[in-house]
């Protein structure tokens, strides 16, 4: 039988120094999270605006966790000297595969990562086509204000630029970040987290240059 969420992202999750964030995504996405816990305003989803390495402050499972954003340490990684490698990146197939809430919201944020891995490294074809299975999750999980056809269309019209590319996908992302605030869907946007992160992790440990880079493991 198929994987629900497609065999690509399933070797992710499947990763055991992966699975703890996974974990405590879905705790918070199935309301285990304890009531009086601290509140937080600023939940870095997958905030690509934040270039120069801020991070954000997420709540997951009644814990805070400060996570730097997955384009900032797509940053890291090309720093430290590692090698882009598109065949790292999840088969856009997987935001096809993906048929629930859960694993579209995951497969969103692992694409998102991706998104700012491309960009980074100058890979606009791959970039675009990213931002467009990214679109097409946008639909399903009914955030089209955000990943609306214009957002593709200036995407495309500026793929030389990455500082424009980076700009109109962190609008994008902080959009539908907000939307699910607004919306009282902060289970959605908690997977979203958990999949970014899946993906930044799996692009890290599967780079040696980057694995063993001392800022990259300090992150």
């Amino acid at each position: 039988m198929a994987e629900p969420i497609g065999p690509d992202m399933f070797q992710r999750l499947s990763s055991r120094s992966l699975l703890p964030l996974l974990f405590g995504a879905f705790l918070h996405a199935c309301g285990g999270a304890p009531e009086g816990g601290e509140q937080t305003t600023d939940t870095d989803t997958l905030s690509t605006s934040q270039q120069q390495g801020e991070s954000g402050v997420v709540k997951v499972g009644g814990r805070l966790f400060a996570v730097p954003s997955p384009v900032s340490t797509a940053m890291a990684l090309k720093d430290a000297g590692a090698a882009y490698d598109r065949s790292r990146t999840l088969d856009l197939a997987s935001a096809d595969a993906a048929t629930s809430k859960e694993s579209r919201a995951l497969v969103m944020g692992a694409l998102g990562a991706d998104l700012g891995y491309a960009v980074l490294f100058d890979d606009g074809q791959h970039a675009l086509s990213t931002m467009k299975a990214i679109e097409r999750l946008g639909a399903e999980l009914q955030l089209t204000h955000a990943f609306e056809a214009t957002i593709v269309e200036r995407f495309r019209d500026n793929l030389s630029s990455s500082d424009s590319l980076l700009r109109l996908s962190g609008m994008a992302f902080r959009a539908a970040d907000e939307y699910l605030e607004q919306d009282q869907r902060q289970d959605v946007s908690a997977l979203v987290v958990a999949g970014g992160w899946v993906e930044v992790l799996y692009l890290t440990v599967n780079d040696p240059q980057a694995a063993s880079a001392k800022a990259i493991r300090d992150r």
